[in-house]
């Protein structure tokens, strides 16, 4: 499923936000603390909606972990329990998929409401008619989705925090729609398993694709392949192979994001702050990479970045796209531009620009963010 249209409800940073239009390729663009990872995680969350377990890895992303059931908060809007998480992504008017996180209390017996008053607990006023003990421990996600010419189907999961540790329990799957995300954070230490990842495509003889991908940022990348200890080595022409350690942190990540593109056909990325650990004179061609790629394999792709550099050079690798592309007009259509403001009533508020708008704004020189 790819969505034209995502609303986040009470989610993190997130009071409410709708951003509709969305392209093959969506830039995700505020200044810090817009909620812009918050919109990744989102995403994420609602394409992984079946697996109540991606609530706890978003955290470990942050490096943030739950101890006990009162972190339950972190993920809602001011870190209350008052309103449900919901997110919604549309395809169209009758595809859409939908996620709802309803905090609620559980324990083994079913008697947690039940409660003993004696005479010396009323020694002390309390003018509060809220509940003492409200014990958020169970989170139940309710994932609805609807493809055309269907009914609304509901898959219902849960994570319960009890005894000091965590436990899941995931819906009936077999008939429910389910699509694969791939996170890439900043560091991308816990996003993705670089060396699973290539050896699928080593083994399914689909290496040159990648490899295809890679020229595109350096024309001398001919093979790539496992040495000793599975170290990864890149032959770039030389008369011994070279260890991708050597190459720099910024080859590694390319290699990354354009090995999750293509292991995620008909699927989403999500790219947290693609320019870390990249040269802004490599980044031209990352984007032609990116573009390429994610066209191929029918991917999906959300990028967040609050440097405005890195916009200038996407809107630069798109005027430059040359005759070896079969349609420059295509990857100017499929790609689209949203900066992500926090408004006054505590919404956020998303503005698309199109590659001529976006253009015409770094022209005049425009703040974009």
């Amino acid at each position: 499923m790819k969505f034209k249209k995502l609303s986040i409800n009470n989610f993190r940073g997130v009071k409410k936000l709708e951003i509709d239009g969305l392209k093959n390729v969506n830039i995700i663009l505020g200044k810090n603390n817009s909620s812009k990872t918050s919109i990744l995680e989102a995403i994420f969350l609602l394409v992984g909606s079946l697996n109540p377990e991606i609530l706890l890895r978003i955290n470990q992303f942050r490096k943030l972990s739950f101890n006990e059931q009162d972190d339950f908060r972190l993920v809602f809007n001011n870190l209350k329990f008052d309103e449900n998480i919901i997110i919604e992504g549309n395809q169209d008017a009758d595809t859409h998929k939908i996620l709802e996180i309803r905090p609620t209390s559980q324990n083994k017996n079913f008697t947690q409401n039940k409660k003993t008053i004696n005479a010396e607990d009323l020694k002390e006023l309390d003018f509060d008619s809220h509940p003492d003990d409200l014990s958020i421990n169970q989170l139940t996600f309710l994932s609805k989705y609807k493809e055309k010419h269907s009914k609304e189907k509901t898959v219902e999961s849960k994570l319960l925090f009890r005894n000091g540790q965590f436990n899941s329990e995931i819906g009936n799957i077999r008939t429910a729609l389910s699509e694969r995300a791939v996170f890439l954070t900043q560091s991308l230490d816990m996003s993705v398993n670089l060396e699973k990842e290539l050896e699928d495509l080593i083994v399914s003889k689909q290496i040159d694709l990648v490899i295809e991908a890679l020229n595109i940022v350096d024309e001398n990348i001919k093979d790539i392949t496992f040495g000793r200890n599975r170290l990864i080595y890149i032959d770039v022409g030389m008369t011994r192979m070279i260890p991708i350690n050597l190459m720099g942190d910024g080859v590694r990540r390319m290699l990354v994001v354009i090995l999750s593109i293509y292991n995620a056909k008909g699927g989403i990325v999500v790219i947290d702050e693609i320019e870390n650990g990249i040269y802004f004179s490599t980044l031209n061609k990352l984007w032609r990479s990116i573009l390429v790629t994610a066209n191929k394999c029918n991917t999906q792709v959300f990028i967040t970045t609050h440097n405005y550099e890195t916009i200038k050079s996407l809107k630069e690798c798109l005027s430059n796209l040359d005759s070896s592309f079969d349609d420059t007009n295509l990857f100017k259509e499929n790609i689209k531009v949203f900066t992500i403001r926090k408004l006054n009533d505590g919404n956020h508020k998303s503005y698309p620009f199109n590659y001529s708008e976006l253009e015409n704004a770094i022209n005049e020189d425009l703040e974009l963010r």
